[in-house]
Parts: structure tokens; sequence; C-alpha cells
């Protein structure tokens, strides 16, 4: 019996599916096993701030980390709270709040980084360094065709 394009398309949606679940999982653990005051969500928060230094708009947030609004708000409520992150208006329209990363946050992301890392070293073991250019690849193509 031969797969349909249909079938096929249904198992790689379930593998991708499942395989986010997974490193979720592991990621949840993983900061966990640190004791961090942090989670998944935080995590890529931080993360994503790291690698913007000044900061992000809430829409920007939500959008890079697959956050609805009002979870989002209360996370970074929550962030802002335990001094993690801070608040301020954009530069260039002082009506657009941005989400900046605090000195605690970055140290933060800093001591948790190499577990992280470690984490999705893990995760991705199998895989040789020509698989996960090819997956990496694959993936980005996938996702630059929903974006247009």
């Amino acid at each position: 019996m031969s797969i349909t394009m249909n079938d096929l398309k249904s198992e790689l949606a379930k593998l991708i599916i499942d395989n986010e679940r997974q490193i979720e999982k592991r990621l949840e653990v993983t900061l966990k096993q640190q004791e961090t005051v942090i989670g998944n969500l935080q995590w890529r928060i931080l993360d994503n701030l790291v690698q913007s230094p000044k900061g992000l708009s809430m829409k920007e947030l939500s959008k890079l980390t697959h956050t609805n609004d009002s979870t989002l708000t209360k996370i970074v409520d929550r962030m802002v709270s335990e001094s993690l992150v801070y608040r301020r208006p954009a530069p260039k329209d002082r009506r657009k709040i941005m989400i900046v990363n605090s000195n605690k946050g970055r140290v933060l992301h800093q001591n948790l980084q190499s577990n992280v890392t470690n984490c999705y070293d893990d995760a991705f073991s199998s895989l040789s360094e020509n698989q996960l250019v090819s997956l990496q690849g694959i993936l980005s193509t996938l996702h630059q065709a929903r974006l247009n």
C-alpha cells in the first residue's frame, strides 16, 4: 500500500508537533532543575530580548513567542514584578511600549544559557550536523512560506 501525499503531509505535521512538545518538555525539566523562577515562555521572552537589546513591542514578542496577547501580558507583568524585564516608551513613538531586559534578566539568561544549550544538544543528539542544517533549511522554508 502506497502512502498518499495527504497522508505524508498529515504525518509530517504530527511529527513536527510531537517533536516541538518533546523539546518544550525537555526545556521545562531543564529550567526546573535549575530551580529558576521562570518557565519556558519566560525563557523565550528573555532569549528574544537578549537578541534585541533595544527591546521588543508586545506585538513583536507575541509573534516571536507564539503567545496570545492576554497570556503574554500576564507573563510580562509577572516578569516586571520580578525585575527581569521592564517597560519603556518607544523612542520614536512614545505611545508604543517596549519590553526590555533588565540587568537581572540578562544575568539570569546568561546563567541558564549553558543548561539550555545542553538541553537542545540532547534533543538533537541523534542528528548529524548535515541533518541539522537540512532540517533548519526545510523548517525555515516552511516558515517563510507562511509569512508570504
